[in-house]
């Protein structure tokens, strides 16, 4: 994260970061390993880099199902996100869970997601979240029109290059989506 500020600082660009609430989900990915496309993303961190930086006592407590929190653990990083002028936003609460439930749920767990990632926020920052990302950029119209209720000034729920106000059926959402349009650093070869 030092890296990432100081390149900031030295450019005098403020930056949007957007950073999930929940548990840390690690230990789901060997479910994925047979997703096609899967082991190749996971090649391009770099494993032993991974190893290295987050060290073997995280991995222990991956193993041992132990992993703890996201962002909710980590307040005094995200206070200095802010503190350093950039705007700090919420990318959901299980981050797994999002990916797999989004297009299926019919149990109102959706909201459920999007209040405790909300709620997380407040309580690591002690502030509202203004903006929200669903994470992998995955939304129904039941996420976009739960950012509307929260009076967000905006989401940033997909990938593209130019603002938008969401369409679906004849519903129109009323929160500007502004989509992402600079890779994730899992998609930079040399990360």
């Amino acid at each position: 994260m030092k890296e990432i500020q100081k390149m900031l600082e030295e450019e005098d660009i403020n930056a949007t970061f957007y950073i999930t609430f929940g548990p840390d989900g690690f230990k789901h990915h060997r479910n994925r390993i047979n997703t096609p496309g899967y082991l190749k993303r996971i090649l391009l961190f770099n494993p032993w880099k991974i190893v290295i930086q987050f060290g073997p006592g995280y991995l222990l407590k991956q193993f041992l199902g132990r992993g703890g929190s996201v962002g909710s653990a980590h307040p005094e990083i995200l206070q200095e996100i802010q503190r350093l002028g950039h705007e700090l936003g919420v990318h959901g609460y299980d981050h797994y869970w999002w990916a797999e439930n989004i297009w299926v749920d019919e149990t109102g767990s959706v909201a459920d997601q999007m209040e405790k990632g909300l709620r997380s926020f407040y309580n690591a920052v002690g502030a509202d979240a203004h903006v929200w990302s669903a994470p992998n950029w995955r939304c129904s119209q039941q996420s976009l029109e739960l950012v509307d209720n929260h009076a967000l000034l905006y989401g940033a729920d997909s990938r593209g290059y130019s603002p938008f106000f969401p369409m679906r059926q004849g519903w129109v959402g009323q929160t500007p989506q502004f989509p992402i349009s600079m890779p994730c650093l899992h998609e930079i070869k040399d990360y």
